[in-house]
């Protein structure tokens, strides 16, 4: 029996352990020689340690049993020593209760107990049983602390225990692995190609910045109980070396589940951004069928090695066909133009692709890869099957050239890959009179990629468009939208290039394309992005005498124009959209804000006519803002509660979030203040997870506003803490000045008056200042003043009618408003002044 090593002794042996690793047979003796000379004991650790390793690396037992059972002391079991650790103070961290093995350590759920909070966390314990730890660790460590995604748990510390162990922090994650979640669900096709793609999503990302996963399986990816999903083990990822190759490898076998391994790790090849690709694959077919691609079953090692190696993998419809127990989901009333069957068939050929033995033969990156799964999702035509209509077509063609006169000619025609241009007809591809006459790209690829990556971000998805629009910026060089978006999406906040960055390199790619549309549309992106709302109404004008069809743009329009006071003429702006599809989240706006501009006949109108399903959750969404601004609070609260419970089924968590949001709202409008908070929490976690930091600080907000109705100062205190938090986080420089007058009001106090006397905000703040500290005259005066700079017309009109009551002058008339097109602090205002009818619009 192996005997513990003391953590002393483990310290020396650590840095010969990792250089001997790295050394081949002969250098490795020499290595041990060297060490005998000086210390024989030390050589038998060393020789015994190497022994261990080779004994348990890759296929074997697990490293996080090698650190917990075979290294340090007080060890014979994994009950003992899960026991022994359990308690232990990491740093700030205690470890509670051990989650599980990985591949190279043990997971245990902690919590935070310093820096006057407490959080739920992660805990990996890294063994420091594999080649160059100790010198890599602090740079890996710094680069998984950069990988912020939604679907990759964000690394919040790292470090070495005191036993010398390294460790990773992590967002701890309560879910059900994925296979089993959609097993449980009796997930239907589109559930599980849409849990499939947030899985690719997270890969893309990370494969952008250098890192590899390696270990892709059901048990790395937990999907939690709302349906989102989490990719999980990149601590122990793979970076890929910095090069100028244009395929980025690692070389060197390391840790694999062999089920999922490809063929090159079974053959010590290279390891790559192919090799992910292949294990994504063969997790996808288990999803899809229920069973691995190979009739060999994994428990045989060999013979299951051979088969990666060398046999083809069975078909996808075959292996459903050979499990009638295995369940897709309910599909016969999903009202899809094409069956179920052509799907899966695309879907073969995807999966054949992915897991092909030749790595070059795979799909290039996981953008293409997501790209033909989301077609299929979409129901059009995927590149895997072009390619394949395309080799079959010059089979035919070659027959066809024996027939000669017409029917020889017509089979020289092009044949169309897709009926119709989504271009023209999708509403989200055209929201910006973009089409394929813009696009300039010098790929074939781009373009499959560009429209991805505009459906992602109409769906909500703003980091996952951001990686694919990054993705083809970096391929291709000559098509300036990739850069025209990112500089008009990337938020304020975002790590690597700002969106003027992003702005100029498009503007320096405008230099050699002749296209009017796309330099009016930078122009107006310029404007926008900058608040110079003067000439971005000029530049929007012109553009949509070139582009009528750009509806998005009457969309920014209208809420300029709302901006500025002059809400007729955003009303027309609206009822100029003439969309026919639900396809982007933003015509929910378009016609919410129709409706609370005062033409809920025309909003109706519109949507009644709109190609959707009746359970879709954007039409639920919709439906319910329009029950509100109708003035039916209850109606418009029960049908935000189903949109949120028919997003989670179909995985439309930015859906979701935003509900959840109006729920909580509308919960604490009716005065069931219990029942608001909770769903008010949950939005926060969701829309500051995905950037959407101005709706996370309203659902701060509401919970102040909760608190204080509570008469609980600290917690209003802390929830406003938190708004202010997620502002700051936009790195936005200038005050809101909505959020400090809510923040005075509620807690009766002003931390630091902002030096800043130009803004009606700040005339408005120093009068609340002076009417905390009983300076009434004072008060008075500096209200006048608000007055003379237009505070009764202004957006912070609902902060100035509650001064003008505490200090006994007229107030002003409040027109109604609807939540969801403002923010929320003007909600809590008018509850404050018990304006119910101005927060619910009557029309």
């Amino acid at each position: 029996m192996n005997q513990a090593l003391q953590p002393e002794r483990w310290k020396q042996l650590r840095p010969l352990l990792d250089q001997a690793l790295d050394l081949g047979p002969a250098e490795r003796l020499a290595l041990l020689n060297e060490v005998g000379r000086e210390s024989p004991g030390l050589r038998a650790d060393l020789e015994r340690l190497l022994a261990l390793h080779e004994q348990t690396t890759g296929l074997q037992e697990s490293a996080a049993v090698m650190a917990g059972e075979k290294l340090l002391p007080g060890a014979g079991s994994s009950s003992s020593t899960q026991q022994r650790l359990l308690e232990k103070r990491i740093g700030p961290y205690v470890l509670r209760r051990l989650i599980g093995y990985g591949g190279m350590g043990a997971v245990y759920e902690g919590e935070r107990v310093e820096g006057g909070f407490r959080q739920q966390v992660a805990i990996k314990l890294i063994s420091g049983m594999h080649p160059g730890l100790h010198q890599r660790f602090a740079r890996e460590r710094q680069i998984l602390a950069e990988l912020k995604h939604p679907n990759i748990p964000q690394l919040f510390d790292g470090g070495e225990t005191e036993d010398g162990m390294p460790f990773l922090v992590q967002e701890y994650v309560e879910g059900t692995n994925l296979i089993e979640f959609a097993t449980a669900r009796g997930a239907d096709l589109d559930l599980r190609l849409g849990l499939l793609v947030k899985v690719a999503e997270a890969l893309a990302y990370a494969h952008r910045r250098k890192v590899l996963h390696r270990d892709i399986k059901p048990g790395n990816i937990l999907v939690t109980g709302d349906g989102a999903v989490k990719l999980l083990d990149f601590g122990i990822a793979k970076l890929l070396e910095d090069t100028d190759q244009p395929t980025l490898t690692q070389h060197l076998i390391g840790p694999m589940t062999p089920e999922y391994a490809a063929p090159e790790q079974f053959r010590g090849g290279a390891v790559g951004v192919a090799t992910d690709i292949y294990q994504f694959g063969v997790l996808a077919f288990h999803l899809l069928a229920g069973r691995s691609p190979y009739r060999v079953s994994s428990v045989d090692s060999q013979a299951f090695a051979n088969a990666v190696c060398e046999q083809a993998p069975l078909s996808l419809l075959a292996a459903i066909d050979t499990r009638p127990g295995h369940s897709l989901g309910d599909t016969s009333n999903t009202g899809r133009r094409r069956s179920r069957r052509q799907r899966l068939n695309d879907l073969d050929r995807i999966l054949q692709r992915c897991l092909e033995k030749d790595p070059t033969r795979r799909y290039a990156d996981m953008v293409a890869l997501i790209a033909d799964l989301e077609a299929v999702r979409a129901e059009v035509v995927p590149a895997a099957r072009r390619q394949q209509d395309r080799r079959r077509g010059l089979r035919l063609l070659g027959g066809a050239l024996l027939l000669g006169g017409v029917v020889w000619a017509l089979l020289l025609l092009p044949w169309p890959t897709d009926w119709g241009d989504p271009w023209a007809s999708d509403p989200a591809l055209h929201a910006l009179g973009l089409g394929r006459a813009h696009l300039h790209t010098a790929r074939a690829d781009s373009e499959d990629v560009l429209r991805r990556a505009i459906l992602t971000e109409a769906r909500g998805d703003l980091p996952g468009a951001l990686a694919l629009l990054e993705s083809v910026h970096a391929a291709d060089a000559r098509t300036p939208v990739p850069a025209m978006l990112l500089g008009y999406w990337t938020p304020p906040s975002a790590s690597g290039l700002s969106g003027q960055a992003w702005q100029e390199q498009a503007r320096a790619r405008l230099q050699s394309v002749e296209d009017p549309a796309l330099d009016l549309l930078l122009r107006f992106i310029v404007s926008d992005s900058s608040g110079n709302y003067e000439d971005a109404l000029g530049y929007s004008a012109a553009l949509l005498e070139l582009k009528p069809e750009a509806w998005f743009l009457h969309l920014a329009r209208a809420h300029m124009l709302s901006a500025r006071g002059l809400p007729s003429a955003a009303l027309r702006e609206l009822q100029q959209i003439r969309a026919t599809q639900l396809s982007h989240r933003k015509l929910v706006d378009a016609i919410a804000d129709r409706a609370s501009l005062g033409d809920l006949a025309g909003a109706r109108a519109m949507s009644s006519r709109l190609d959707v399903a009746e359970d879709d959750p954007l039409r639920l969404m919709l439906q319910a803002r329009l029950t509100y601004t109708s003035g039916d609070l209850r109606g418009a609260r029960d049908l935000f509660a189903q949109t949120v419970d028919r997003a989670r089924a179909v995985g439309r968590l930015e859906i979701e979030a935003r509900a959840l949001l109006y729920v909580g709202v509308l919960e604490g409008a009716l005065g069931h203040f219990d029942a608001a908070a909770a769903p008010l929490r949950t939005a926060r976690e969701r829309l500051a997870a995905r950037g959407q930091s101005n709706f996370a600080i309203d659902a701060s907000l509401a919970l102040a506003q909760l608190a204080a109705l509570r008469g609980d100062q600290e917690a209003t205190r802390r929830e406003v803490a938190s708004a202010r938090s997620l502002h700051d986080s936009q790195g936005v420089a200038r005050l809101d000045w909505r959020l400090e007058l809510f923040a005075a009001r509620l807690l009766g106090e002003i931390d630091a008056m902002p030096q800043d006397d130009a803004s009606l905000g700040w005339s408005l703040l120093v009068t609340r200042a002076a009417l905390i500290q009983g300076e009434v005259d004072e008060a008075r005066s500096r209200l006048q003043r608000a007055e003379e700079r237009g505070a009764s017309e202004s957006r912070l009109i609902e902060e100035y009618a509650l001064l003008c009551r505490e200090l006994g002058r007229e107030e002003p008339v409040l027109a109604p408003i609807d939540p969801p097109f403002q923010p929320y602090s003007r909600f809590a205002a008018r509850w404050a002044l018990g304006a119910g009818g101005s927060v619910v619009p009557q029309h």
